[in-house]
């Protein structure tokens, strides 16, 4: 009777430490996890105070819109025409400059890209021109 009472503490055993084992595995993950939501929860909070940031920004940019506006009905006493041409000339304006800011960025590259074929091509003519050199000399 002994015996079997052994092997039932036996198995208990075994089962403890398998329950504190994964106990443990439970309690690492967790630990895992509520870091990342910490994190998370960091990461939305400056998201936030960005997008608040953004929002003002836009606050501003239409207030300032809106003083334009204010202005150019008052000049232009009812003609939408001229607002809607001036905010076309503004978008084409923005427009243009980014393609201008695009062209010279391609333009750089270009002429970095030809300075390093140049550097290239002369340092794959410099060992050949050696080589002919030696080649010649008995």
């Amino acid at each position: 009777m002994a015996t079997g009472l052994d092997t039932t503490n036996q198995n208990l055993d075994i089962i403890d430490h398998r329950l504190s084992s994964m106990k443990s595995r439970l309690l690492s993950k967790s630990s895992s996890i509520q870091s990342d939501i910490w994190n998370t929860n960091t990461d939305l909070v400056r998201l936030h105070g960005s997008v608040r940031s953004v929002d003002r920004d836009v606050a501003n940019f239409k207030w300032k819109i809106d003083a334009i506006l204010e202005t150019v009905n008052k000049d232009v006493m009812g003609l939408q025409w001229r607002i809607d041409i001036i905010l076309a000339a503004a978008v084409l304006g923005f427009v243009f400059g980014v393609m201008v800011l695009c062209a010279m960025e391609e333009a750089t590259n270009k002429r970095e890209h030809q300075k390093t074929e140049k550097k290239a091509a002369a340092e794959d003519e410099a060992p050949s021109k050696n080589r002919q050199v030696i080649d010649s000399n008995p």
